[in-house]
């Protein structure tokens, strides 16, 4: 049996035998006023075959560690203490599982959800999961594999558009893909910034806009009996050859980003900036309908619970277990 499967048993044991004896529970008591641990929430049971379940279960015990021993050693019938590797274990798989419940409550948490939003939380997964791979614990790079399987199928699929989408969050644009890519793909990250540019460029264009062009001189002036005026046009033409005026996603990327403010909302920002950005504005909302596709079940559709645990070695010497896990 793996650690982190033997330390629930041991817990979800623990509960059962606190619940049943008052005995028990004044010892307990006791225990953590020793270890100055009162005020701290009491231990409650997980629900089976839920990793967010399992992680909040560890999130409040992996303090109760020092109680848990003093317990063993005030109370002779309490058997259920777990061992120190165990603990070890759990601490580490706590802090793996931590990023993916922070990304899901962020998300779940959010009243408005905004295509924007996903796009610093699935890098920092991204970033995690490639310290996992390089991790010195034989059992994360293990359990690491099967979620990065699953991780890169759907980054293939939706990192573009996540980038895309957080670049109409006027508070980021491109500084945000321009920081993740670069600790992401290092030397490689210029193309990836590239590519990010290159699509936003073909929506602009495919919902009416154009590039910029060289002004020209006006259809209504008669070269012929406009001579003074026809240099003219042609003066500035000639002065304005290397400037090219800016469209309007141009202007977007290149002005100051907005100051992020309290309940700042995208779509109220955008709404209020179409008459000024029309088409950008256009492109922000249709992005913003499609974010079907970056449902946060998608995220916690990565973190499969028998992938951390079958994973976790047998013991500390990284002995992997290979005994069915029908839990936690």
């Amino acid at each position: 049996m793996s650690p982190i499967r033997g330390l629930i048993e041991k817990i979800r044991e623990t509960i059962r035998y606190l619940n049943k004896s008052p005995s028990a529970t004044q010892k307990f008591d006791t225990a953590l006023r020793h270890c100055n641990l009162e005020g701290k929430r009491k231990v409650a049971t997980d629900v089976p075959n839920r990793w967010n379940s399992t992680y909040l279960l560890l999130e409040t015990v992996l303090p109760l560690k020092e109680a848990f021993c003093r317990l063993q050693r005030i109370d002779g019938h309490y058997q259920f203490s777990p061992s120190e590797s165990e603990w070890e274990v759990a601490k580490i798989v706590h802090d793996c599982l931590k990023y993916f419940y922070e990304a899901t409550h962020h998300f779940s948490g959010n009243k408005y959800l905004t295509s924007n939003v996903f796009f610093p939380d699935i890098c920092t997964i991204n970033l995690k999961m490639i310290e996992w791979g390089n991790s010195d614990h034989d059992f994360v790079r293990r359990m690491c594999d099967p979620m990065r399987e699953k991780f890169d199928k759907y980054w293939d699929t939706c990192c573009l558009v996540l980038a895309v989408a957080v670049v109409f969050d006027p508070r980021l644009k491109m500084k945000m893909v321009e920081f993740f890519y670069k600790k992401l793909y290092g030397s490689y990250a210029d193309s990836y910034i590239e590519r990010v540019r290159d699509t936003l460029l073909e929506l602009f264009i495919a919902y009416g806009g154009s590039c910029a062009t060289q002004s020209t001189i006006p259809s209504s002036i008669n070269l012929e009996t406009s001579t003074s005026l026809s240099e003219f046009y042609m003066w500035c033409n000639e002065s304005n050859a290397s400037v090219i005026p800016k469209s309007e996603l141009d202007s977007y990327l290149e002005e100051a980003s907005f100051q992020s403010v309290e309940d700042f909302s995208i779509l109220n920002w955008w709404r209020t900036n179409s008459l000024r950005l029309p088409i950008m504005a256009k492109i922000a909302c249709v992005i913003d309908e499609s974010r079907a596709c970056l449902h946060p079940t998608a995220v916690e559709a990565l973190v499969v619970a028998d992938d951390w645990i079958k994973s976790t070695p047998r013991n500390g010497n990284g002995v992997s277990s290979k005994s069915s896990v029908d839990e936690d």
